[in-house]
């Protein structure tokens, strides 16, 4: 990771090292990092770009943090990513996109683009989406 992104990871995280639990960590378009956790695991999707996110049914306190850092333009970024959460899951993903604002998106030719579907459990609770 450039020292850029990892700034910005300083940031989110509140100045920890790491993210803890799972996440993975896109930066400039690729992936710069992935850690699953014994409950929440992370594949990378062989047909298109993305992931496929299974959240283990019962699985409880948990945080899945899944960032896209942009630090240049010229970006063009498409990926899809499916979670499937099992029931009576309760965790927090945490869904950050950071990137060069500075002259807007248009301008430093950065393209973000994400798909993907959200499948949860009978009991599964979200929270307002709206904005999202």
């Amino acid at each position: 990771m450039n020292e850029t992104t990892k700034k910005l990871l300083r940031l989110i995280t509140g100045g920890k090292a790491d993210f803890g639990g799972a996440y993975s960590i896109r930066e400039n378009g690729k992936c710069a990092d992935m850690r699953s956790s014994e409950n929440i695991k992370i594949e990378k999707k062989t047909d298109k770009p993305g992931l496929d996110i299974r959240i283990r049914p019962g699985t409880k306190g948990e945080t899945l943090a899944i960032p896209a850092c942009v630090t240049h333009g010229g970006v063009d970024d498409l990926v899809y990513n499916d979670f499937y959460i099992g029931e009576g899951a309760d965790v927090v993903i945490v869904a950050v996109g950071q990137g060069v604002e500075a002259l807007g998106f248009e301008q430093t030719g950065i393209i973000i683009q994400r798909g993907g579907t959200l499948l949860a459990g009978s009991d599964t609770r979200l929270p307002e989406m709206e904005g999202v």
